[in-house]
């Protein structure tokens, strides 16, 4: 069993993505990545045999399917980690699924992606604008993004021994805005996470009760915001938007990327993600 965790001195100095690792394979995290994957499992679709990608730290959030190779899954979800949070190394033994990236230009071809998947991440991003922006630009035309985001009004963002209480929260009018103004429109937003935080080291029982009594007793004080928001067919980037970085030789430059066909674009992503690492 994962040890407790706990926000001792000694994780000084850790970065954003390893605190949340940290957290996430403690026996509190795994109790709280058991309530969110419950809450997000309606908004992903997960039928559906699409191209994914993942953005942040989603790893805890998602069900195994999606982040571990089977014969149902055309491959592993890659990740890309923005430069705020942190380098994370993350996958199997046959392949790195992750690539550190500036989180407001991603190396990634513009209309190649399905969904996005953005757990732990935008809230870390100093140019949130920047990183929804290239979200538009990597979704084929009325693509999903799935967001999770912290809730400004509950308990768990003014928790620092969480990763809710760090990072910026959102409101729902502050998140509802700047998804428009990226060229978004909200299709679902609901609220998750409401067991209290002072109760994550009670019973397993005794939690799961307070997070289900908590969906109708405090809804609207849910520790995190989730969203799932179409990519409009017609949406005005702001200006100077969509420009990708691509890696050579260890070296970033900005560079316009042609589209590839469909047939090689999920090779050519997770090759050029492992590469990356």
């Amino acid at each position: 069993m994962p040890p407790p965790y706990n926000d001792e001195p000694a994780k000084e100095g850790l970065s954003d993505s390893a605190r949340l690792d940290q957290f996430y394979h403690s026996q509190e995290g795994q109790m709280v990545a058991g309530f969110l994957q419950k809450a997000m499992r309606p908004f992903l679709g997960l039928e559906a045999d699409i191209d994914r990608l993942g953005f942040g730290y989603p790893f805890m959030c998602l069900p195994s399917s999606l982040l571990l190779p089977s014969p149902l899954a055309k491959s592993t979800l890659p990740v890309l980690i923005p430069s705020e949070m942190g380098a994370l190394a993350y996958g199997s033994d046959e392949a790195v699924m992750t690539a550190a990236i500036a989180s407001s230009s991603w190396p990634i071809a513009s209309d190649s992606m399905n969904q996005i998947i953005m757990c732990h991440g935008l809230e870390y991003c100093h140019d949130g604008e920047g990183a929804l922006a290239e979200a538009n630009r990597v979704l084929v035309s009325a693509g999903e993004l799935v967001l999770m985001v912290p809730n400004r009004a509950s308990l768990w963002v003014r928790n620092e021994a969480t990763p809710f209480g760090h990072g910026r929260p959102f409101s729902k009018g502050q998140i509802s805005k700047l998804l428009a103004k990226t060229g978004f429109t909200i299709t679902s937003l609901s609220r998750a996470l409401f067991l209290p935080p002072h109760l994550l080291r009670a019973p397993a029982r005794l939690a799961k009760g307070m997070d289900h009594l908590g969906h109708y007793g405090w809804g609207l004080f849910g520790g995190v915001i989730l969203v799932r928001a179409t990519k409009l067919h017609y949406a005005t980037m702001p200006k100077g938007r969509g420009k990708v970085m691509v890696s050579l030789s260890g070296a970033l430059r900005p560079a316009r990327r042609p589209a590839l066909p469909l047939s090689s674009r999920r090779h050519n992503l997770h090759s050029k993600l492992v590469k990356f690492i």
